[in-house]
């Protein structure tokens, strides 16, 4: 396993950070005036997360690739646990903090939520109205995080088990509701497919091509998907379900996501970039170019897009919280 982290994934992940909050942004400022950002340009800025999933597959697979046995299981969830739930936790007490504060339409004598379903809330487990809107995906990540570790503890043929896992998500697919973070949705939904593409790219089965066939191609069905979005739901309310329905929207998303994530490792992979800067470095085990650990403006990224949501909300509801 390696520690640090791939340059143009981590850019491809700022990117997707940035159309997810600005996608929250519109939406946001939209339901407060009614009048949508440079005409809703943003509506498909939610296919940021399809390639959060498909990125994350990716990553979690070229990383713990060839690691069996409970050692290594019980490191690979520890890490995964240090990594999410702390920030998690923090952004979800600043939330019920600020919502304990601010009503911002809430009657004060209602309760924000039930304590056994704050319990559940803060606990990751399914839920229909999460303090932090975000985290419907991180319970994705959660469901993921467990089945690899669990391949992990099995073992050598431990892949078979997200292999079934990723069966059951495509067979479900049409008999569950896929509401974000409710109900089977996190364990089984069509979101997860997402991860299997990248655990796929990760495992270099896909067929060889140039990487600009790559890039090309998922650029393209990616824009064009966003474009399709924008122009088919401009009048339409919020909803993630254009352009094709609640089903095959993030799976055609995921699959271009998933294109273009092809592309970019390729691209690394043949040398095509040009690690002339400080934060470039070649692995001699591996011909991809690595980003340094101490270039912390793209690994905020994911934190940005995890507590963006509260600061965009705090920022437009504060004023008006203030005597006249």
């Amino acid at each position: 396993m390696t520690s640090d982290r791939f340059l143009t994934l981590e850019a491809g992940r700022f990117v997707a950070a940035s159309l997810v909050m600005l996608f929250h942004f519109s939406d946001l400022v939209g339901a407060a005036r009614g009048v949508f950002p440079l005409g809703w340009a943003f509506r498909a800025g939610h296919c940021g997360v399809e390639f959060f999933f498909v990125l994350s597959g990716f990553l979690i697979m070229s990383q713990h690739r060839g690691e069996h046995g409970a050692v290594a299981a019980r490191r690979f969830v520890l890490r995964r646990f240090w990594r999410i739930y702390p920030p998690f936790l923090l952004v979800s007490l600043t939330i019920l903090c600020v919502a304990m504060a601010l009503p911002l339409g809430r009657p004060p004598s209602q309760p924000i939520l039930e304590t056994s379903r704050l319990i559940a809330d803060l606990a990751l487990a399914p839920s229909t109205a999460p303090l932090l809107g975000v985290s419907w995906s991180l319970r994705h990540e959660v469901v993921f995080y467990a089945i690899f570790g669990t391949a992990i503890l099995i073992g050598r043929h431990g892949l078979w088990l997200v292999a079934v896992w990723q069966a059951l998500a495509a067979a479900l697919a049409f008999q569950i509701p896929q509401t974000g973070g409710e109900g089977l949705a996190p364990l089984v939904g069509v979101a997860n497919l997402g991860f299997g593409l990248g655990i796929v790219i990760a495992l270099g089965v896909l067929p060889k091509a140039k990487p600009w066939i790559w890039l090309s191609c998922g650029a393209t069905a990616l824009v064009t998907l966003m474009a399709l979005e924008w122009s088919m739901g401009r009048a339409i309310p919020v909803s993630e379900d254009l352009p094709f329905g609640a089903i095959p929207s993030p799976i055609v998303y995921s699959l271009a996501a998933a294109i273009l994530l092809q592309g970019l490792v390729s691209w690394e992979r043949a040398g095509a970039g040009s690690p002339g800067s400080a934060s470039w470095r070649c692995s001699a085990e591996r011909p991809i170019c690595f980003i340094s650990r101490t270039d912390w403006r793209v690994r905020r990224s994911y934190g940005c897009f995890r507590t963006g949501s509260l600061r965009m909300r705090l920022c437009w509801h504060w004023p008006s919280r203030r005597p006249a």
